[in-house]
């Protein structure tokens, strides 16, 4: 194919080499993951570490002797784990978020190469197209020196000409930007623009709705990102509940020449107000968390929905024209053509159905594209790609 003829400035690569580029090198990406490990961390000292012992020396200035103190607070028991759940729920909720940004990274760079693949498409089509209609202007013109073509049919194909090189320009700077749009998303600054490699078809995902809905609330990055929130709110409640229960401490001292200890309590103080607000607070937050993910758990699914019926159009229409209406055209282009050179019917006849044939054959290939775009799109919302699909359901029938 032309498409695979191209120059060697051109950076050749697949959409599996992309996304394990964007996994290691996307900035968006590595943020995300520092984030999560950091949260890691929280979890050690916020469930294992005592609040640090406070120690002190001096001296007397009536007699001349040395004094030490020492003091540690002891929260409850209870309060250490509300702590440790929260930073479990914590670290949970940043995992859950890194996985969301996975997904989004990987269907915009998606969304970019199938589109990149269809302009590198079109801009093949239309240098056959022009191929094409340079032999019909030499004939156009030998026919005009004899006078069995008038001078409206040549300008016209110069006009044809120049409107498919214009596109072929346009379709070059769109080129650049696209690639300039991928090479962002995957973390590196290629030297040449990119093109797809490889024959790209639409993809149909043969599970009803049904199923696809069960798989989306199974696995939806975007719920489980407020699932894992609604989680962080009940450690947040349970940890203000908590605040209702006293902290110890323990003192030692040798202050007036004496050593003693004393046991002390920190208790809830204004008859426990405080600590009731910040409950009621915290039941706020988690109400709102629910009502939070039962809005987005409809987005997803009538997203869902609208993404699998768009996509099964577009593999419906892919097919129409690939299997019927370009075949047709091209019959009819080649009866315009046949007729034209026996004088049956006039040039822009032929021209025509040229520019006919042309448009059919782009709106193909964009149907690829718009599929391939739909399914990344479905993929993130289910949170797996086809092939998981497919083994998913697989491994639940058995």
């Amino acid at each position: 194919m032309a498409l695979f003829l191209m120059p060697i400035f051109l950076f050749q690569i697949s959409l599996e080499e992309l996304l394990n580029k964007a996994m290691k090198n996307n900035p968006e990406i590595l943020s995300a993951q520092r984030i999560y490990r950091a949260t890691l961390y929280q979890k050690e000292y916020y469930r294992w570490w005592l609040p640090n012992p406070e120690i002190g020396f001096g001296a007397s200035f009536s007699e001349p002797r040395f004094e030490f103190s020492i003091s540690q607070k002891l929260p409850f028991p209870s309060k250490l784990n509300a702590l440790g759940k929260k930073a479990d729920s914590v670290s949970s909720l940043e995992l859950k978020r890194l996985e969301l940004m996975k997904w989004e990274i990987k269907t915009q760079i998606k969304e970019h190469y199938f589109e990149l693949w269809f302009i590198y498409s079109q801009k093949e089509i239309l240098e056959d197209m022009k191929m094409l209609v340079s032999d019909l202007a030499e004939v156009v013109q030998s026919r005009y020196r004899f006078g069995q073509e008038p001078i409206a049919s040549l300008i016209r194909v110069q006009i044809e000409l120049s409107k498919i090189q214009e596109r072929i320009i346009n379709l070059s700077a769109d080129i650049s930007v696209l690639s300039s749009k991928i090479s962002e998303l995957v973390g590196e600054i290629p030297d040449s623009n990119i093109f797809p490699e490889g024959d790209i078809f639409p993809a149909k995902f043969d599970l009803p709705y049904s199923q696809l809905k069960d798989i989306a609330l199974a696995h939806s990055p975007q719920l489980q990102v407020l699932q894992a929130e609604i989680e962080l709110s009940k450690s947040d409640l349970f940890a203000s509940k908590t605040e209702l229960y006293p902290d110890f401490g323990f003192m030692f001292d040798t202050m007036g020449g004496m050593m003693r200890a004393m046991i002390t309590f920190e208790i809830p103080a204004f008859f426990r107000k405080k600590e009731v607000k910040k409950i009621m607070e915290s039941q706020e937050i988690l109400l709102s968390s629910h009502s939070r993910f039962e809005a987005e758990k409809n987005r997803v699914l009538n997203l869902l929905k609208s993404f699998k019926d768009l996509s099964d159009s577009s593999f419906e229409l892919w097919k129409l024209y690939k299997e019927v209406i370009i075949p047709q055209a091209e019959l009819n282009f080649s009866a315009a053509r046949a007729n034209w050179e026996v004088g049956k019917v006039d040039f822009l006849t032929v021209i025509d159905s040229l520019t006919l044939l042309l448009s059919y054959k782009i709106e193909e290939k964009r149907y690829v594209s718009l599929n391939r775009k739909y399914n990344a799109n479905i993929e993130k919302l289910l949170g797996l790609d086809e092939k998981e699909v497919i083994n998913y359901e697989f491994n639940k029938e058995r």
